[in-house]
């Protein structure tokens, strides 16, 4: 491109040393908003495992809660099967023995 007659080679350099710094400051500004996002997007990402592995505890203690209840439940309807039994056992009609046999 030919510059007019009236600018001089020094004001060449000069446009040119200010196009540079504008070409690099932009490209500073679009690294800064990059990195920016990047640092947003692995913000979300860093939440959603955080949001995951509280599921995933919550799910398990649940998990071992239901058990444990459970197994209590189990324990107290034994205890008081066998209960059932032995008042049965101690309220049945004893039979007469036989003394001559």
């Amino acid at each position: 491109m030919k510059l007019p007659d009236w600018l001089t080679e020094s004001e060449e350099q000069r446009l040119a040393r200010q196009l540079k710094q504008a070409e690099q400051q932009r490209k500073a500004t679009k690294d800064a908003a990059d990195i920016m996002l990047k640092q947003e997007q692995l913000g979300v990402e860093k939440e959603r495992i955080a949001a995951q592995t509280k599921t995933a505890t919550d799910k398990q203690k649940f998990e071992a809660l239901k058990a444990a209840a459970t197994m209590r439940n189990d324990k107290e309807r034994l205890l008081a099967d066998a209960g059932v039994e032995l008042l049965k056992a101690e309220l049945a009609p004893s039979k007469p023995s036989k003394k001559g046999d």
